[in-house]
């Protein structure tokens, strides 16, 4: 009798066994198909994402002449407002985030913390890409915002803020700095500085 009940347990302790090892399995499976759909709708949400914030940021490109001091202005994926001035607007594509929310030097493809573009600073020194509206880099390129046929498309970065009005729209002279004023200057007496302002003449350049 005592070896038939023995025999009796062992039989539903291998059942037992078996039950809990095949709901183990299919729990592990249950987890690791989450986890794969967890996966596909979080890359989707980021691809989407990215659409979405690149999207928004065309919407957020303003004028530079409506806007202060003519800021050609874009959100970066994560909310920093970044100015754009002095590119051209056949360029505007480039200066996009990529899929890692840098930005990618022209000539070097070098990638930058998308907040360096016009920080003032020489990223891309081979081309000055990350610096279209400063004169921090010398053998950039600033677009003038608004051009007649006359007037100049394109100033040399350097000329940026120089104090002279390059562009009929003034916007190369954005930030208004003060310099020299050389009709003031007079023996030991002490130094003037103006303020340079450059008024729209676009329509009057013809």
């Amino acid at each position: 009798m005592l070896n038939a009940i023995s025999w009796w347990n062992k039989i539903v302790w291998k059942k037992w066994k078996y039950i809990l090892l095949g709901v183990t399995v299919i729990y592990v499976l249950i987890q690791i198909g989450n986890m794969s759909i967890l996966g596909f709708v979080s890359d989707s949400t980021n691809t989407a994402d990215t659409k979405h914030r690149q999207h928004a940021a065309v919407k957020k490109i303003l004028s530079k002449w409506e806007a202060p001091q003519h800021s050609k202005l874009m959100k970066d994926p994560e909310g920093h407002s970044i100015s754009l001035r002095g590119t051209h607007d056949k360029d505007i594509i480039k200066y996009f985030p990529n899929s890692k929310g840098k930005f990618v030097c022209f000539s070097t493809k070098e990638e930058l913390d998308y907040i360096k573009v016009n920080d003032d600073y020489c990223d891309c020194p081979l081309d000055g890409s990350d610096e279209p509206g400063t004169s921090a880099c010398n053998n950039g390129v600033f677009y003038c915002e608004k051009v007649s046929k006359k007037s100049a498309v394109k100033i040399p970065s350097y000329k940026v803020n120089d104090g002279v009005c390059d562009c009929c729209d003034g916007s190369d002279e954005w930030l208004e700095v003060p310099v020299l004023d050389a009709n003031n200057v007079s023996g030991d007496g002490p130094l003037s500085y103006r303020i340079t302002q450059c008024n729209n003449l676009c329509k009057d350049v013809r």
